[in-house]
């Protein structure tokens, strides 16, 4: 059996199989539980954080869309989004498409969501993005 990671903004959990135990009772114990809990995230820290080579454990899919495109890959950012039906996905989902310049694209992603297209910069959208999704945690 592999490592199991299941990550949330709020926390992240491994379950390592390789390891074996005997409990008190005398019972076999195999597997590792690892929960651990992500401190909330600032902007600047998200930004710094680019420059690893993974999203920050525990980033929502739509924050880890905003770190690949702001890593340069956007088709990766598109990916996160692309299959997910919350509101912050298709917000990001709506900004991608902006920024790809398929306008017609973005417009059905943002009616779908139920905001009005933005009218900021893309960077200045980016960063808006991604500071409330940090502020929702």
């Amino acid at each position: 059996m592999a490592e199991l990671q299941l990550s949330h903004p709020l926390w992240s959990l491994r379950i390592s199989p390789d390891a074996r135990y005997r409990s008190a009772a005398g019972a076999d114990i195999i597997g590792v539980l690892d929960f651990t809990t992500v401190p909330k995230m600032d902007l600047h820290t998200f930004r710094d954080s680019v420059a690893k080579p993974q999203p920050p454990v525990g980033s929502s899919s739509a924050l880890q869309a905003l770190w690949w495109d702001a890593k340069g890959n956007w088709k990766k950012a598109h990916e996160c989004v692309q299959e997910h039906d919350e509101t912050a996905d298709m917000r990001v989902h709506a900004y991608l498409h902006r920024k790809e310049g398929d306008q017609s694209n973005a417009e059905y992603w943002y009616r779908r969501c139920g905001v009005a297209p933005s009218i900021l910069t893309i960077d200045e959208e980016w960063e808006e993005l991604a500071q409330q999704l940090l502020e929702q945690g």
